[in-house]
């Protein structure tokens, strides 16, 4: 074993890994009739699937002496098959549908896996045990993509696409394809050579190749056999070719169609704004008529706003919190989701009631705020306490979702406190329990009974006499007219203030709406006899006479 001073030695060390399960015998099947060894690692992880064509170089021996019975090393010419139909024998379609790219092994195939009893005169004799060293070179995928599987369309993969993404409807496409007839002697439809871009779920080519294209990776080429139905009408059974150039991924941001966001760069950054971030981006803004109302192009004119203060539009400020550094992106905003009916008086405009606006928008620069586990106790509290005064200030300005933000980062930030001294612990309590109330009235604000009722349940943990917290609940009961939890707190909370005016009105008023209820209710279960009652009896069936 290495010692410490083995380790430190230097940092250009080379670590070695053996893969254990080289030439070790791997069963296949359940019954031992087909064993594996592996000569040498195949590469990726993918393996091929049944109906993909694979291509192979092999070398047959019998086990029993050794003798070379076949070879496509020896032809120089690689031997292709399509896996899992039955084309070769059924020890191969076992062991090489567990292979890798370039993967080179050893396939034992027992007589019930290879020729049986009859062999295959006059080179294998019969009940004969075999042995194939077996080199996967590559294989082209092919399926039937048809969503019921009825082998509508048929699709080889050409060539192989990058990474793992593939776009969905709404997305932008550029497709460079071509429909040729059955016997491939005249082009039906061809895009122009640069490539046709549309929306997916808009395809302007045949069915056949939005189907085929959601299945596909930036880059990837593939061949369609497309049956009647799939194709362009009237002609029967096509093929197509088709090569996916790339595409623009198109996020609806607010699941309403309000904010459409069209990637038009990519970023590999993992970062993403968070509310609270402190972000510059590159942004022009224009109206559908092309009238500039917002330009920040140039590096000493960047739009610098923190995420979540309202310094932009809601569409814009929210497809920022989706955007990763060095993206660029098109956003068109509805007004609901920009200024909405008023106008706007942006720097270079006015932005008239009603408006959709389109932006381009590149996120240039991103500092997020500093988290939790980054501070000490006292900048914790420090930075909670602040949270809570901005809160305030909001609810103050009726802004109630900006203010339920600011609660509940406060409450994060020391949610666990267990390593706080008896005093930060105390001072923590006492912001957590503002929070927790706050955070309460703002629902109420908004009619959620349930998050108000969670937030006053978070308190009454603690303190359950809390008053504030008792009158909250009772509040939030009366949203979902469950009066008897209602009365229930109401009662608690004036035990300890009888006098209290607010409680005692409502109190009032939940005897009221009780009282309307019951009343409501009689009249319905009153209506409802009397509908009974006057409803003809039934006949009773007569006698048989004897």
């Amino acid at each position: 074993m290495a010692s410490d001073e083995d380790m430190a030695a230097g940092d250009d060390i080379e670590m070695k890994y053996t893969d254990d399960s080289l030439n070790q015998e791997e069963g296949l099947t359940a019954d031992g009739g087909v064993t594996k060894r592996i000569l040498k690692a195949g590469s990726g992880w993918e393996k091929p699937e049944q109906g993909d064509q694979v291509f192979v170089h092999y070398t047959g021996t019998l086990k029993s002496n050794g003798t070379k019975f076949d070879s496509s090393v020896d032809r120089n010419e690689p031997f292709k098959f399509d896996l899992g139909k039955g084309q070769v024998i059924k020890g191969w379609d076992e062991g090489v549908k567990t292979m890798k790219k370039g993967e080179k092994a050893v396939l034992t195939i027992k007589p019930e896996y290879g020729y049986g009893e009859q062999g295959s005169p006059p080179t294998i004799p019969a009940n004969a045990t075999l042995q194939f060293e077996v080199e996967l070179l590559s294989w082209s995928s092919v399926k039937d993509i048809t969503p019921t599987k009825d082998g509508g369309i048929i699709k080889t993969v050409v060539t192989e696409g990058e990474g793992w993404a593939s776009p969905k409807d709404n997305d932008e496409v550029l497709v460079r394809y071509s429909v040729l007839s059955q016997d491939k002697s005249r082009i039906l439809k061809q895009s122009p050579e640069q490539g046709a871009e549309f929306v997916l779920k808009e395809a302007e080519a045949v069915p056949a190749i939005s189907v085929a294209l959601k299945t596909m990776k930036k880059g990837e080429k593939a061949s369609l056999l497309i049956k009647s139905g799939y194709g362009l009408s009237g002609e029967g059974v096509q093929h197509a070719e088709v090569e996916l150039l790339s595409w623009k991924k198109v996020t609806d941001i607010t699941k309403d169609g309000g904010v459409i966001k069209k990637t038009l760069n990519e970023s590999t950054d993992y970062k993403t704004a968070t509310v609270e971030s402190t972000v510059k981006v590159r942004l022009t803004g224009k109206l559908p008529d092309g009238t500039v109302f917002a330009d920040h192009q140039t590096d000493n004119n960047l739009l610098e706003l923190i995420v979540g203060e309202e310094q932009v539009c809601v569409g814009l400020e929210e497809t920022i919190q989706t955007m990763k550094l060095n993206e660029v992106a098109e956003v068109i905003v509805q007004p609901q989701y920009g200024f909405g009916s008023n106008p706007h008086q942006a720097p270079q405009a006015t932005v008239p009631p009603n408006s959709t606006l389109c932006y381009t928008v590149e996120l240039v620069e991103l500092h997020k705020p500093r988290e939790g586990y980054e501070m000490d106790n006292p900048e914790k509290l420090d930075e909670a306490k602040k949270r809570k005064d901005a809160g305030n200030g909001l609810f103050k300005q009726a802004k109630w979702a900006r203010a339920l933000k600011k609660y509940k980062k406060g409450v994060e930030l020391i949610e666990h406190d267990d390593q706080f001294s008896t005093e930060e612990k105390k001072t923590s309590g006492d912001i957590k329990k503002s929070c927790n109330l706050n955070l309460a009235a703002t629902y109420l604000k908004i009619d959620d009974s349930q998050e108000a009722r969670k937030a006053c349940n978070k308190v009454l943990e603690k303190d359950p006499g809390n008053v504030k917290a008792l009158f909250r609940r009772a509040q939030a009961y009366m949203l979902t007219q469950d009066y008897i939890e209602a009365k229930q707190d109401l009662d608690l909370a004036l035990r300890a203030e009888p006098t209290n005016r607010d409680m005692r009105a409502l109190l009032k008023k939940l005897k009221a709406e009780q009282s309307a209820l019951d009343k409501k209710e009689g009249q319905m279960y009153s209506k409802a006899f009397q509908r009974m009652a006057q409803a003809p009896q039934n006949k009773q069936p007569k006698t048989a006479q004897a």
